[in-house]
């Protein structure tokens, strides 16, 4: 099928204030929570993929959609795929989800997970299929550190090399 041609906005409440888009998809959320569910129906995949991505859950969600966990049968690993939400077919924001995808796509970096796949559902929603990368994100990281109350769990070397791949990233 055609493709054509973020950040959270949950914890950055001058983003979201200034960001139209991502305000209606919160308040999209916050009136309909059942659209988490209707992402992993078969509807979301491309008919030629239906077969192909298997054992599929959520496992996050983000200012623009949500990610799914799934395992690819046809080359036999774990992916992650970002959706574009059921219910929020605001161009604009449609735009940004697949510009997100093609820049996200066109860059071969270490930090910076790679994007295996972009297409269109059987639903019309987007998609697209990333390595599925494991252990704990930078905000969880952070937000554990914070409830211990210590730094032992993630010593200021470890937190400091983190904030370097992530300047590096950012960099490249």
């Amino acid at each position: 099928m055609s493709i054509e041609s973020s950040s959270d906005p949950d914890s950055d409440p001058t983003h979201r204030d200034a960001d139209p888009l991502l305000e209606g998809f919160r308040r999209m959320r916050q009136r309909d929570p059942s659209w988490r569910e209707e992402t992993a129906e078969w509807a979301l995949f491309a008919p030629e993929d239906r077969d192909r991505y298997v054992d599929v859950r959520p496992i996050g969600e983000g200012g623009m959609g949500q990610v799914l966990e799934a395992r690819d049968r046809s080359i036999l690993r774990p992916v992650a795929i970002k959706t574009f939400p059921a219910g929020f077919d605001h161009p604009a924001a449609r735009r940004r989800f697949l510009t997100e995808a093609r820049i996200t796509g066109q860059l071969d970096h270490p930090n910076v997970v790679p994007v295996h796949d972009l297409k269109t559902g059987a639903d019309g929603r987007p998609y697209y299929v990333m390595k599925r990368i494991r252990g704990a994100s930078l905000a969880e990281r952070l937000r554990a550190l914070v409830e211990a109350g210590s730094e032992d769990g993630y010593p200021l070397a470890r937190r400091l090399a983190d904030f370097v791949k992530i300047l590096d990233a950012i960099a490249f």
